[in-house]
């Protein structure tokens, strides 16, 4: 689980859907946006082609999990990465 602090989230989400609109169709089917909702807070899931080992050994082949809040960015990998980032959504910024 990894959360970076930003602002303007809404402008961050928009621009990530209209990156993944210009992608070639294979790569932007990697992607699927707000697959769970948490509140108003669409969680993606990002479907990567293939894991490198070390990315494979540290988190699994599994998808990465995203989602944007007005004041934070939140990245979710491995067995428990869509639990800790719908947790994470609704968690006070600390």
């Amino acid at each position: 689980m990894v959360g970076i602090k930003i602002k303007d989230g809404a402008t961050i989400d928009k621009t990530f859907r209209q990156i993944v609109a210009d992608l070639p169709g294979e790569e932007r089917k990697a992607v699927q946006f707000d697959v769970e909702k948490v509140g108003a807070v669409g969680i993606h899931r990002v479907t990567p082609d293939k894991n490198d080992k070390n990315t494979k050994e540290m988190f699994g082949d599994g998808p990465v999990y995203v989602a944007v809040r007005e004041d934070a960015l939140l990245i979710g990998l491995g067995d428990k990465g869509l639990s800790n980032v719908k947790e994470a959504v609704t968690a006070a910024p600390k």
